[in-house]
C-alpha cells in the first residue's frame, strides 16, 4: 500500500508542475510505483490464495482492474471538460489514490497481509497434510464414504483419495 500512497503523492506533485521537464520524473515515478503495486498485489494473491482457487481469483481481479480503466477515462474526461482544469483532475486523482490506499492499509486485513503469508508458510513448515491441490487437509470437509469402496470417497476427477 505504501507504493500506492507514494504514487498518489507523485500525482499531486505532478499536478502542480508547470514545466514539462520538471514534471516528467514525477510522472515516471508514479507509473513505476503503480507497476510496483501491481507486482506486490499479484505476489500477495499467489501467496495466500489456495492453488485450486488461484485462477478464479486472478481472473476476477483482472476483470475488475481492466473494467475500471475505461470507466475512469470516461469520468476523468467528463470532469476535465466540465472544469477545463487538467491539473485539478490529476490532483484529485492523487488525493483519492492516497485516501483509498490509506483506508485499505489501516482499516482492512490488507494492512496486516504479511501475517497471512507468515501463517500460510508456518503451516507448510509444520508439515501439515495437504492434498494434491495444495489444500490443507484440516480444512477439507469430511469425505462421505460410500458402500462401494474407499477409492470413491473423494470427489476428484480420477476418483483417487485426495490426502
Amino acid at each position: 500500500m505504501t507504493s500506492l500512497m507514494l504514487m498518489g503523492v507523485c500525482l499531486i506533485i505532478f499536478a502542480g508542475m508547470r514545466w514539462f521537464w520538471a514534471a516528467l520524473p514525477f510522472w515516471a515515478a508514479a507509473g513505476g510505483l503503480g507497476i510496483l503495486f501491481n507486482i506486490n498485489t499479484g505476489s500477495l494473491r499467489q501467496a495466500i490464495v489456495p492453488n485450486h482457487l488461484l485462477s478464479r481469483v486472478l481472473s476476477i481481479a483482472a476483470v475488475l482492474a481492466w473494467s475500471a480503466i475505461p470507466a475512469g477515462a470516461l469520468v476523468g474526461g467528463w470532469v476535465v471538460s466540465a472544469t477545463g482544469n487538467v491539473a485539478l483532475v490529476y490532483g484529485i486523482i492523487g488525493v483519492l489514490t492516497i485516501a483509498i490506499a490509506a483506508f485499505f492499509r489501516f482499516f482492512t486485513a490488507l494492512g496486516d497481509a504479511q501475517r497471512y503469508v507468515d501463517e500460510r508458510n508456518d503451516g507448510r513448515r509444520a508439515g501439515r497434510r495437504r492434498d494434491r491441490h495444495g489444500v490443507d487437509a484440516a480444512l477439507q470437509p469430511v469425505a462421505r464414504w460410500s458402500t462401494a469402496s474407499a477409492s470413491q470417497a473423494c470427489a476428484c476427477a480420477d476418483h483417487t483419495l485426495c490426502s
